[in-house]
């Protein structure tokens, strides 16, 4: 239950970690690879109101929802599986498959936010 709450309570300084130095870096990276490709303004995407968003802030957008979207499934799965250990009672399956999905889980968002902080590298290094 400890581990639960601490781990839960990490997620709290996610965004501050990889959040907005890291977002710019990545639309940053992205707008120089558009431009290595030969993407310019006037391949820009426009909207139905006639409004352009750049190509780069929607990957960008897309590599952020992501990245939220599997934080809070994550959330979910540690709830669960603290209230599959508290509602054990004794039974040892059950203890088991709950920190089964604990490391499990834990394990995911290590692997997730290192996919990111290398990807953000990769694209802060190589498109400077």
């Amino acid at each position: 239950a400890i581990l639960s709450l601490l781990f839960i309570t990490s997620f709290s300084f996610v965004p501050a970690a990889f959040g907005a130095g890291a977002t710019d870096a990545i639309k940053s990276g992205l707008g120089q690879a558009s431009e290595k490709a030969g993407l310019t303004e006037k391949d820009d995407i426009t909207k139905e109101d006639g409004s352009q968003k750049k190509i780069t802030a929607i990957i960008s957008g897309v590599i952020r929802t992501v990245v939220q979207i599997l934080g809070v499934i994550s959330v979910i799965l540690i709830v669960y599986a603290g209230g599959m250990w508290l509602t054990a009672a004794g039974n040892e399956t059950k203890v088991t498959t709950a920190k089964k999905i604990l490391v499990s889980t834990l394990l995911g968002v290590i692997i997730v936010g290192l996919a990111y902080s290398i990807t953000f590298f990769v694209i802060a290094q190589l498109l400077l």
